[in-house]
């Protein structure tokens, strides 16, 4: 107890990288910001970006820049009415470009909190023929959405 942890921000140790802050949903938004993790082991790169929402480009961009194999990415809250078709759209091209670029891509989070998400989902991997998955397919697992049908 009483650990004193070094601010991990954009530092990098090899194996082991973070972002700067990068924002949690859209630049300039009331969310704050979050930080987002880069994972080497032997011949995998692994990039956590919880909470990114696929509504920066600047945060993809920073993403595809660290080469990953597979990356797990808070997709865009699909549920919430603030999100014009504008930004959907948005999350929509970086969904892609991300896609497009790593060999597995693993929305989850925001995106599965309704039916929608998996429609969404399953339309991105269908449209660039690339893996992409929510985290219980990538575990082998059923996918339990209690969020969306929860009453």
């Amino acid at each position: 107890m009483g650990r004193d942890l070094p601010n991990a921000e954009g530092q990098n140790d090899g194996l082991l990288a973070f972002s700067l802050p990068v924002p949690h949903g859209e630049r300039n938004g009331k969310l704050g910001t979050v930080m987002m993790t880069r994972i080497e082991d032997a011949d995998t790169v692994f990039v956590h970006a919880s909470d990114i929402q696929l509504l920066d480009s600047e945060a993809v961009s920073l993403i595809l820049a660290w080469r990953p194999d597979i990356v797990l990415v808070g997709g865009p809250p699909l549920y919430l009415r603030w999100l014009s078709s504008k930004r959907r759209w948005g999350a929509w091209r970086n969904a892609r470009q991300l896609a497009r670029h790593v060999d597995t891509l693993i929305l989850d989070h925001h995106l599965l909190r309704c039916e929608e998400g998996l429609t969404w989902l399953d339309r991105l991997s269908s449209e660039t023929g690339h893996r992409v998955i929510c985290a219980a397919d990538f575990m082998g697992r059923p996918r339990c959405l209690l969020e969306a049908r929860r009453e």
